[in-house]
């Protein structure tokens, strides 16, 4: 068992998935690609095979993407280099060194055969997005506003920033946000 290229880097862009989809929400693989800085076209290859393999499922569709086709701590290391692997059968004629390489090849299977992917993943989430309320969301873009417009127009920075503050509307950032926002909305 050779660990080629593609293999690492389908082990980083499974950890990255693990990391980010949280088990329920599809991931990007234009995401991954950006995050793992790794060509979209390779990972979506090697994507393909993971999918053939049984190792992850892909979701069309607004919010599509990759998940996880069962558990991280059911995928082993030795799975996802079998399904990435081109090469992982030889048609040569066996030399005397052969039988110590494939020896070789064997412990190294047995011993990624040990390892799994929920090993790999990180106990908290390398990225931690800070969630924002509405409110925050909608001072945020008043703030953003009023700075843009007191380096146009000093004078009228004032007013404009009242104007500003009645004018926005909160930002839902989820269905829970919007149904919030409009159980709140005043019924007419």
């Amino acid at each position: 068992m050779r660990i080629a290229t593609q293999s690492r880097y389908a082990i980083i862009a499974l950890v990255d998935l693990a990391v980010h989809s949280k088990d329920i929400y599809p991931v990007n693989l234009n995401n991954i690609s950006k995050r793992q800085n790794i060509s979209l076209s390779y990972i979506e290859q090697l994507f393909a095979r993971l999918k053939s393999a049984g190792i992850v499922e892909s979701y069309r569709g607004p919010g599509g993407g990759y998940l996880l086709s069962k558990p991280a701590k059911e995928i082993s290391i030795a799975a996802v280099v079998r399904a990435v692997d081109k090469n992982h059968t030889s048609n040569k004629e066996q030399s005397p060194t052969d039988t110590i390489w494939q020896e070789l090849e064997n412990r190294m299977q047995d011993y990624l055969q040990g390892i799994y992917l929920d090993s790999l993943v990180p106990d908290s989430p390398l990225l931690e997005v800070a969630e924002e309320t509405v409110e925050q969301q909608a001072e945020k873009l008043a703030r953003r506003r009023q700075a843009t417009h007191t380096e146009a127009h000093p004078a009228k920075a004032r007013s404009m920033s009242q104007r500003v503050a009645r004018k926005v509307k909160p930002l839902a950032n989820s269905v829970f946000d919007w149904g919030r926002y409009i159980s709140d909305a005043p019924k007419a």
